[in-house]
């Protein structure tokens, strides 16, 4: 299986390590297949997504878990506003069983703030 390589370690604490906005990008260019899972609400959402993102918000991760079922053994990489509600439903997808669990770093903010592209963005 490929593996991506350690991009932010674990320091002893439980966290889930971060992935940059820059690789989610060649990732998603690549090919690869990943899950990008937006744990944002649906008024945060309508500012714009992530392209082919999977929205989950926060507050229904638990009772809807089993959407993300396929995406078990693949990359997961969580998406929140600011990359702090990613942090908490990356550790749940891990205590679940997903086997490479990532958090965008910066989130959202940081990901436009590269000028990255959402969808659904208003003009």
């Amino acid at each position: 299986m490929d593996r991506l390589p350690h991009v932010h370690e674990r320091n002893g604490r439980d966290h889930v390590r971060g992935i940059e906005a820059e690789l989610v990008c060649q990732l998603m260019a690549s090919g690869r297949r990943l899950a990008i899972v937006d744990v944002r609400t649906a008024d945060e959402r309508r500012r714009g997504f992530i392209r082919d993102s999977i929205s989950v918000p926060m507050h229904r991760l638990l009772s809807e878990r089993s959407r993300l079922d396929p995406f078990k053994y693949d990359l997961v990489v969580v998406v929140s506003e600011d990359g702090v509600s990613s942090r908490l439903a990356g550790l749940e997808l891990e205590f679940a069983g997903f086997s490479e669990v990532r958090t965008l770093e910066g989130g959202i903010a940081r990901w436009t703030a590269l000028g990255y592209p959402l969808d659904g963005r208003p003009t």
